[in-house]
């Protein structure tokens, strides 16, 4: 519990607080464990109470809070969230105390312009992004909610204010949303519903306990209340995390386009549902045109976003895990697998696998909980660093390794040989194409598996490990007759001691990935061009345009794509 708290009030992140955030995430409540305005407006409610207790005016409450935030910001390392809130904070307090009536959408409009001035580089920041937008939608929307909820009941119109102002601050931040993280699951509006003033209370608590920690008998109990209350909001959100998992709607990275439909549909919606005297029939009439418009948009934004569920021909990601290699490949009748699992990041006892951090949560919003092969290469640490991660995660059918790889812990593995046909779909099959015995006198790197995509017997796409010259020589002597592919996963991250030219006509490549991390210690990729038949061969570098998505037809053409939408057509070979 102290770590959940110290993650949630400075920031502080060990892997015990990563650990109980990660169910959060998947209701839509990460921003609970970002330090964000939600902080920083809980402590100003702390810090205001006295003041409004005592009766103060504004110019107290102004130079008690100024303070506070600054020390505030001080001890969580100054994060742009946490500057722009507390910017926010004292230009609304600074309005009574100068005499003004304070215009929260102005002061908003003003701070972002500040910023912006200040550091132009926040108009592409996702996280400013959703600050401003998320802000901005809840003040524009907040008097049109309460209007509407006037006659009801007390109750129902405090929920209905709450509902309002959750979905308002989705539906502003939905197309970044939907560019950066992929997804959205409906429950996480009633779970922000019902969890945040869980959260502010339990947070309030802590704060109190923190204050009195030095009287014995006061601060012992208030503390053990505040224990309580983290074990609560913990114990709550984790099956409710797992429960809702399945709803989760993804996203296509939205275009020009549908950025204009949701700012149409935005600026009609706001326009239909202004203040006007007109009739109550003639203002449902307008609210749910209104409610149509947003709904016709979001149903645009939604739905075609499930990669790994191909159609006409087998699909996979390249995917970008900084200096390693991790590949997933799904076939239409849903048989998947990963080729590597990538490496680890951070330092000592804070190392963080790649995959838990990045492929997890993207086949969690694909609902994969399974993947019916995991192959590794081989044993060095940035192909294999995501197993046991992945084990925990995912349910595997096998692990099938390479060179001196092992499955982590007890799982069951075996080591698959050459030319054995590990699926078949229709005209498409993966095949092993080189398994070097662990026993011959190879380094580790020649040892790794190699692996083929073919469609009626002609290879496609190649992946290996780190496979060297030695490797690349054993592989002409046993396939003298290879065909060629359309696409090589580029040996051992792009470097010289691999793309051997002779190596090179035998695979006849016409485009040729390159996995590897910007800024690597290893200066990867360090090969230079890749020469076929005395012309350069087209290459595509994961440092440079991240994960790369490759889609094939159901005749072989295969089309593919980058995050930032670059891309091409190869025809069948």
């Amino acid at each position: 519990q102290a770590a959940v708290a110290g993650a949630v009030l400075l920031g502080v992140r060990t892997p015990l607080s990563r650990s109980a955030a990660a169910p959060f995430s998947g209701l839509g409540l990460s921003h609970l464990f970002a330090l964000s305005g939600l902080h920083v407006g809980l402590l100003m409610g702390i810090v205001l109470l006295l003041p409004t207790v005592f009766h103060m005016g504004p110019g107290a409450r102004l130079w008690l809070s100024v303070p506070l935030l600054g020390v505030y910001g001080l001890v969580t390392g100054a994060p742009a969230s946490v500057v722009r809130a507390a910017g926010l904070v004292a230009l609304g307090l600074s309005g009574p105390w100068l005499g003004r009536r304070a215009q929260p959408e102005r002061l908003v409009g003003l701070l972002f312009l500040l910023a912006v001035f200040a550091r132009p580089a926040q108009l592409l920041d996702t996280g400013a992004m959703l600050s401003y937008l998320a802000a901005g939608g809840i003040l524009l929307t907040a008097g049109r909610v309460q209007r509407a909820a006037t006659s009801l009941p007390a109750p129902l119109r405090w929920a209905m204010v709450g509902v309002g102002v959750s979905a308002a601050a989705q539906w502003f931040t939905l197309p970044v949303v939907a560019a950066a993280f992929g997804f959205l699951n409906p429950w996480s509006l009633p779970a922000n519903l019902v969890t945040v003033p869980v959260f502010g209370l339990v947070v309030g608590i802590t704060v109190v306990a923190v204050i009195v920690a030095g009287i014995p008998w006061l601060g012992t109990g208030v503390g053990a209340w505040a224990v309580l209350g983290w074990q609560i909001l913990l114990a709550g959100v984790d099956p409710a995390s797992r429960a809702a998992a399945p709803f989760a709607v993804t996203f296509m990275p939205p275009g020009p386009v549908s950025w204009l439909l949701w700012a149409v549909a935005t600026v009609a919606a706001l326009g239909l549902t202004g203040r006007n005297d007109r009739a109550h029939t003639s203002r449902m009439t307008r609210s749910a045109l209104a409610g149509l418009l947003l709904l016709a948009a979001g149903m645009h934004l939604a739905g075609s976003g499930r990669r790994l569920e191909p159609r006409d021909g087998p699909v996979t990601w390249q995917v970008d895990v900084g200096q390693g290699d991790c590949a997933l490949l799904a076939f239409p009748d849903r048989w998947r697998c990963a080729i590597d699992t990538g490496g680890v990041t951070g330092y000592r006892t804070d190392t963080r696998s790649v995959w838990s951090r990045t492929v997890a949560d993207y086949l969690r919003r694909e609902h994969v909980g399974r993947l019916d092969a995991v192959l590794l290469t081989h044993g060095h640490l940035d192909h294999t660093g995501g197993a046991p991660d992945l084990a925990t995660q995912v349910k595997v059918g096998e692990w099938l390794c390479g060179g001196h790889a092992r499955a982590p812990g007890a799982a069951p593995m075996r080591r698959p040989r050459a030319g054995e046909v590990l699926h078949r779909w229709g005209d498409w099959r993966l095949r092993v194409l080189q398994a070097p015995d662990p026993g011959l006198d190879l380094e580790e790197n020649d040892l790794s598996l190699m692996v083929g995509l073919e469609y009626r017997g002609g290879c496609v796409m190649v992946w290996g490990g780190d496979q060297e010259i030695a490797a690349e020589h054993l592989f002409r002597q046993r396939n003298p007759s290879f065909g060629g592919a359309q696409v090589w996963k580029a040996g051992h991250h792009g470097s010289n001691t691999s793309g051997s030219r002779p190596f090179l006509e035998v695979l006849d490549p016409r485009l040729v990935l390159i996995s590897c991390g910007t800024g690597n210690r290893y200066h990867h990729p360090s090969h230079g061009p890749y020469i076929v038949r005395g012309d350069t061969v087209p290459l595509v570098r994961t440092d440079a345009v991240g994960s790369v998505l490759l889609q094939w037809s159901g005749n072989g053409d295969l089309q593919w794509s980058t995050l930032y939408g670059d891309g091409g057509i190869l025809p069948t070979p």
